[in-house]
């Protein structure tokens, strides 16, 4: 009986930690801001690229473009739909906090190795990376305003092509 209760107990914490390893929205939404900043300057790497990271394409009626759903689907990313400048590529989440947005767009920068640079528009934090890259942090459900900490959005806007000139 001990045995069979024990088998009980580790299959059911395989079980409850292979749930919480896909239900993570902070980690996917870091995922997709990562992504936007080193692949938002090219429509279809950017796409590519969700795609291998196993997120879920689909026609968004209420963007009227291609987005991406997280593999949890608790995060949706827009990435750029065609080459004009300055290329926009966004991730929005209700799930994520402001605080992790603000974490996520840091995080993406320290991991290219760009100091933070950050000033504040209109109260919303806006980061600086390189190439003429903006990483623009503000609440989802109200793109000019941060005063929802419940929920987030970050636009990776790419102002001019970062290989001119190369």
């Amino acid at each position: 009986m001990t045995q069979f209760t024990l088998a009980l107990i580790v299959s059911g914490a395989a079980l409850v930690s292979a749930h919480a390893a896909q239900s993570n929205p902070a980690g996917s939404f870091a995922e997709a801001v990562e992504l936007c900043l080193r692949f938002g300057s090219d429509p279809w790497f950017a796409q590519d690229r969700f795609e291998d990271a196993g997120w879920h394409s689909y026609k968004d009626p209420d963007f009227g473009s291609t987005a991406f759903k997280s593999p949890d689907g608790a995060v949706i990313a827009l990435p750029p739909t065609d080459e004009t400048y300055p290329m926009w590529c966004s991730v929005r989440s209700g799930s994520v906090s402001f605080v992790n947005g603000m974490a996520a767009a840091e995080n993406a920068l320290f991991a290219t190795g760009t100091p933070i640079q950050r000033e504040f528009r209109d109260d919303c934090p806006i980061y600086f990376g390189s190439y003429g890259q903006e990483l623009r942090v503000f609440s989802e459900g109200n793109e000019d305003l941060c005063s929802d900490p419940t929920t987030a959005v970050v636009h990776v806007v790419t102002m001019t092509n970062p290989i001119a000139g190369q």
